[in-house]
Formats: structure tokens, C-alpha cells, sequence
């Protein structure tokens, strides 16, 4: 059976631009997690960050013993937004592609998600950072989902290994607002 919800939310959602590194060592106080089973969701210095000194890991803390499910959920204020960007950098760890691996949206405070983009770890080159934006309006469109402000985005990881075995990690995320229009010609020379 899937695992239970994460608690309700207890701080605000993130105003637009968000970015995180994780450099603090910690999560801020727009992210909340829940692992099934032996999940383990850390924000460490281990294994490699892509950027900085931390970055956010997803795996299971006994080898072989029980598949996990991990969730990171990141709450955002995407009211009167229009045009959103979400990037971040992902690598895994010799992590089999499952079909609960992926980026989620919910538009009511993750009451319910849809899968947006599927994170395929047996399709990618094992321990090697990768570059993604996603663009949220049309995912979340084509999904039936509304910008609205409980919005989440959730990064989800399945496995029963851990790091460097198994695993996700996730570095320099930001959700920023496109603000429209080619950028303004450069000046003539003088």
C-alpha cells in the first residue's frame, strides 16, 4: 500500500523566486518529508554535492531489506503566477528505474498529486549530475492542476538500497517566475 501522507504542512508556502542549495545543511521551513518503511531523506555533505558543500539525498537506510518510498515536498505560493519555471539538478546511484520515481504536483496542499515528470534512474548515467526545468504552468495544466497558493511540488524516490547503491540526490532547486519577452537588444557600441 502507498505510505501514509506527510503531516500537514506547518510553516507558509514559498513566495516566488525560491532557490535552495541546502547550503545551510538543513531543509528551510517550506519543505516537509515522509519515508515508508526504512526511507531515509538527509541533507548531507556526503556522496558528492553538485554544487556547494550539501545537497538533499533520497535512499534507504538498510540494504535489501525493505522497499522505501521517500517523498520531499516543497510547498509554494504560485498564486496570480502565469508563467513558472522549476530547475534543479539529479543524479542517482545505480537506482533501477520504478514507477514511482518522479516529480509530483498538487494544487491543494498535497491532498493529492499527479506524476508530471518521470526521474528514469536505469536511463541515466550512474552518479552523474543532470540539469532539468521543468516549465509548471504546462505541466500542471496538461495535469488538470491550477497555479494556486498550497501549491507543492514532491520529489519522489522507491528503493531498498542505500546510497551508493540506491538513491536520488537533489541539488540547487529554484522555482522562479518568467517574466516574459525576448531580452532588450544590447546597446550600440559607442
Amino acid at each position: 500500500p502507498p505510505p501514509p501522507p506527510p503531516p500537514p504542512p506547518t510553516s507558509a508556502h514559498a513566495p516566488l523566486p525560491y532557490a535552495t542549495g541546502f547550503e545551510s545543511g538543513a531543509l528551510d521551513t517550506y519543505w516537509s518529508t515522509h519515508s515508508s518503511a526504512e526511507g531515509r531523506i538527509q541533507v548531507t555533505s556526503a556522496n558528492g554535492p553538485s554544487a556547494g558543500g550539501f545537497h538533499l539525498t533520497l535512499d534507504d537506510s538498510v540494504n535489501g531489506s525493505q522497499y522505501s518510498t521517500n517523498e520531499a515536498w516543497l510547498r509554494l505560493d504560485l498564486s496570480g503566477e502565469t508563467q513558472v519555471d522549476l530547475s534543479f539538478r539529479w543524479k542517482e546511484f545505480a537506482d533501477e528505474t520504478h514507477a514511482e520515481d518522479g516529480v509530483y504536483f498538487s494544487d491543494d496542499g498535497g491532498s493529492t498529486f499527479v506524476k508530471v515528470f518521470d526521474l528514469e534512474g536505469q536511463a541515466t548515467q550512474n552518479n552523474s549530475w543532470q540539469s532539468f526545468t521543468l516549465t509548471v504552468e504546462q505541466l500542471a495544466a496538461a495535469a488538470g492542476l491550477g497555479l494556486t497558493d498550497s501549491f507543492v511540488v514532491k520529489f519522489q524516490q522507491y528503493d531498498n538500497y542505500g546510497i551508493t547503491s540506491d538513491g536520488f540526490a537533489f541539488d540547487e532547486i529554484a522555482v522562479d517566475p518568467v517574466t516574459g519577452g525576448p531580452p532588450p537588444p544590447p546597446p550600440p557600441p559607442p
